[in-house]
């Protein structure tokens, strides 16, 4: 059964609680909205983010793996406030604030007010959730669209109003209009209309209501059919996405700056742990404690698992499309859950549980605010360009490196005028097979072998990120075509390494 929302606490009382957590989660939002360098796909949304609206929404200008949503609104947000890391993630930031107050809204609405605050707080401190608010991505406002449309669905069901039910409709579509993901919400919610017993008179409603917002979305088809056919465009993270999974309820709990697979293996044994007793338990306290509620139960459960459990089997069965990232459609599920559980521990240890959960999440974004988590090329492309000698060209190991390179490049003012990205090798031998860059716009269409040009020239600088190649073999390429290094330097993964043809060359 769903109740009605519970009504036994002053309204101002309330609102006044949820008006300082929402200003807690501006504060916080804000104070790190800079510590992290731009990286790959946010430089992808600045380039992205100059095209038309027209573009954006025909696919014509258009990333890899979403629809447009994001972009469409990034866009108008872009003419308002700039290209610059503060113009770009401000619109996260808008986002996941104007969330907080709706998460404590639909805790209410499901349980009471308390939980309502308590949710509110968890979802305002969560690290995971701070650093997709500080992204100049579609994360924040994914989250937010998603629990618009639980807070409507909820609402439609309790109190059963049409207007819920067109509201409902349309947050569905702008969710799945913002990421694939979301496409996962509507088996959660037939789960309840369908196969619980009181709700099943609504289920051609909101039949209904789902078919118009899928017919809707369906102008997106022809630009989702050229996503799919891209070629490698359907493998995320490769050989790494098991260890994404894994690490799902870790960064659910705490986020990645807690441990991460760089970390030592007792801070991993830790934040296992951690998140198992101090997240895990009540999570699962919270769903015995709604047994009496199986509509609720059902709902919140399979908003967490389903986003989780359907891309884990395409990656066994199919291709590797799972990322902990994308499954944070789920998280705040995760985090209702653990504020109906923590609230229905004993006093003293929801107290202990409590200080636990805020310990160990403070600590972890105060990594956050002090670790730098994404590669630096706000601190690298600077430095790059003035060593870069005059007629030097640029090689980088992995194609899409040029894009964060060259978002801080523009900025200082000095693009290389002749750049190359090489695609990973597809056979033992090292060859230069890759794109071409001139004054910043990729020239080639497909990747050509440009060996002959880049070793035909006097000067190179070879930039090494996560490369697919190992240093070694470049060093042992170059010296037998003539080159050889004369200087390196390191910045966390970031490798720049300069080869100058020897005199003696022939």
């Amino acid at each position: 059964m769903i109740d009605p929302e519970p009504r036994n606490q002053p309204a101002y009382a309330w609102w006044l609680g949820v008006g300082l957590i929402s200003a807690v989660a501006l504060a916080l939002r804000v104070a790190v909205l800079d510590s992290q360098s731009i990286w790959y796909d946010e430089a992808v949304t600045a380039n992205l983010v100059k095209a038309s609206f027209l573009d954006i929404f025909l696919g014509n200008a258009r990333d890899n793996g979403n629809p447009p949503l994001f972009l469409l609104v990034a866009r108008a947000w872009y003419l308002l406030f700039g290209d610059s890391a503060w113009g770009l993630r401000s619109l996260s930031v808008f986002c996941s604030v104007l969330a907080v107050p709706l998460m404590a809204c639909l805790g209410r609405r499901i349980s009471n007010p308390a939980t309502g605050l308590l949710a509110a707080s968890l979802f305002t401190i969560n690290p995971l959730q701070v650093e997709l608010a500080n992204e100049a991505r579609g994360y924040a406002v994914l989250h937010l669209c998603v629990i618009t449309n639980a807070l409507m669905f909820i609402r439609w069901l309790q109190d059963r109003k049409r207007r819920d039910l067109i509201l409902y409709g349309a947050t569905l579509f702008l969710s799945c209009y913002d990421h694939y993901y979301a496409l996962l919400l509507p088996l959660v919610h037939v789960s309840v209309v369908a196969f619980h017993g009181e709700h099943r008179s609504g289920f051609l409603p909101w039949l209904g209501v789902s078919a118009v917002a899928g017919l809707v979305w369906s102008s997106w088809l022809p630009a989702f059919h050229r996503q799919l056919t891209t070629q490698g465009n359907l493998s995320r993270l490769a050989e790494n996405w098991p260890f994404q999974f894994l690490a799902t309820p870790v960064t659910f709990a705490l986020g990645r700056t807690f441990a991460w697979r760089d970390s030592s293996a007792w801070m991993m044994v830790c934040a296992v742990g951690c998140t198992l007793l101090v997240f895990g338990v009540p999570a699962l306290v919270a769903v015995a404690s709604l047994r009496t509620r199986h509509a609720i139960q059902l709902w919140l459960v399979g908003w967490l698992l389903i986003p989780i459990v359907v891309p884990l089997v395409i990656a066994l069965t199919w291709t590797p499309i799972y990322s902990h990232r994308y499954a944070s459609v789920g998280l705040p599920a995760f985090l209702l859950l653990t504020a109906i559980g923590i609230l229905a521990l004993p006093f003293r240890i929801r107290l202990l549980n409590l200080a636990l959960v805020f310990s160990l999440t403070g600590y972890s974004l105060y990594q956050y605010a002090t670790t730098m988590l994404k590669d630096d090329w706000r601190v690298v492309t600077p430095r790059i360009l003035d060593e870069l000698a005059p007629g030097e060209i640029m090689l980088f190991d992995m194609d899409f490196e040029v894009v964060s390179f060259e978002y801080y490049a523009m900025r200082v003012g000095n693009l290389p005028p002749e750049m190359y990205g090489l695609l990973p090798p597809r056979k033992e031998s090292l060859t230069l097979i890759g794109v071409k860059y001139q004054n910043g716009k990729r020239m080639d269409p497909t990747p050509e072998d440009f060996s002959a040009a880049i070793l035909g020239e006097a000067k190179i600088c070879l930039v090494l990120c996560v490369p697919s190649r190992a240093l070694a073999d470049y060093d042992e390429f170059f010296q037998r075509h003539g080159f050889g290094k004369s200087a390196s330097f390191q910045k966390g993964r970031i490798g720049i390494h300069h080869f100058t043809r020897t005199k003696d060359s022939s």
